[in-house]
């Protein structure tokens, strides 16, 4: 409201005298601003806050003379007020006329995992580095978890493993949180070969002909497939997955230097080179044939066979 003063002077002819009249006027401002509300949306920052001022909820805004002042019932908000918030807006104008809009305020955090390592194999002694990442830089604090081992606890964005052991083999994942709320990333698995060692080498054989006998190697226990490829005299004869070659039945050809090489993922090692001697079996060659002699004569029984350390036992 406005107030003006002013006066006004009457002049007369007849007596020539001047009235003044002094005049007062009141102006009276009863409209209300013309304003309109928008909706919106916003992502929590880092520290898990915003604070809004009108620019994000008027869309326009008018007065027959001036705004005084605009008032949100809520301007910051923070991890509580995740989720759809309706906001009142006051808009007054010069002389205290108020008009009232609502917004329908959307309150975000988008605080999420970004970046994670995949799965892999690795060897006994081999390093390998998980990481995980999020949409924020800062204010956010990492813990990896092995599943199966409460004691495991590393606090870092990567988790680190030196020179792996049989033992780091596992499920890893990373609890990930922020000022409002903890994510739990996906299972990474890792797993680790082992190494061959041997256990029982090969030793030199001695076979018969015709029997039935084999070649056994023995390593340790290996946590990926194992591929053998067996040799004689230097030469590849079997490659597959068994620690056994057989000799059924063993054939004078048979004879000869045999070793196995053993390979998984991660190693290779060579058993010791052995010799496998096979025996021929005992045969007759020549003997005495039946004969009758007189009394008191001599006679001699020949008998010739072939093999390996032969004993002859005669028998009446």
């Amino acid at each position: 409201d406005q107030s003006f003063n002013d006066s006004m002077k009457i002049y007369s002819n007849s007596f020539d005298s001047i009235v003044t009249i002094n005049l007062e006027a009141n102006f009276l401002d009863t409209i209300k601003p013309v304003i309109s509300c928008k909706d919106t949306s916003f992502n929590l920052n880092s520290a898990g806050s915003f604070t809004i001022d009108s620019s994000f909820v008027l869309m326009s805004f008018d007065d027959n003379c001036d705004i005084g002042s605009v008032t949100l019932n809520k301007s910051t908000f923070n991890c509580s007020d995740v989720g759809i918030f309706d906001d009142s807006v006051f808009v007054y104008d010069k002389v205290g006329n108020e008009s009232i809009c609502i917004s329908r305020i959307t309150i975000l955090d988008s605080f999420k995992i970004d970046k994670l390592s995949t799965g892999d194999t690795i060897c006994e002694s081999d390093d390998k580095i998980f990481v995980v990442g999020t949409n924020q830089e800062n204010n956010v604090s990492f813990d990896w978890k092995k599943i199966g081992d409460l004691l495991f606890n590393v606090s870092n964005d990567s988790l680190e493993i030196t020179s792996a052991s049989l033992t780091d083999s596992g499920s890893y994942y990373a609890q990930v949180s922020n000022s409002c709320k903890t994510l739990v990333s996906d299972t990474i698995r890792l797993g680790v070969n082992d190494t061959l060692e041997i256990i029982t080498n090969l030793t030199d054989k001695s076979i018969c002909q015709g029997e039935s006998d084999s070649l056994f190697f023995q390593k340790a226990e290996s946590t990926s497939p194992l591929n053998y490829t067996w040799f004689k005299d230097n030469a590849a004869i079997v490659t597959g997955n068994t620690n056994k070659i057989f000799f059924d039945p063993a054939r004078s050809s048979d004879s000869g230097r045999y070793y196995v090489r053993v390979e998984n993922a991660c190693s290779i090692i060579f058993s010791d080179t052995i010799g496998v001697e096979i025996k021929d079996t005992i045969k007759i060659l020549q003997q005495t044939q039946p004969d009758e002699i007189c009394r008191d004569e001599n006679a001699k029984l020949d008998v010739i066979a072939s093999g390996f350390d032969l004993n002859f036992q005669w028998y009446k």
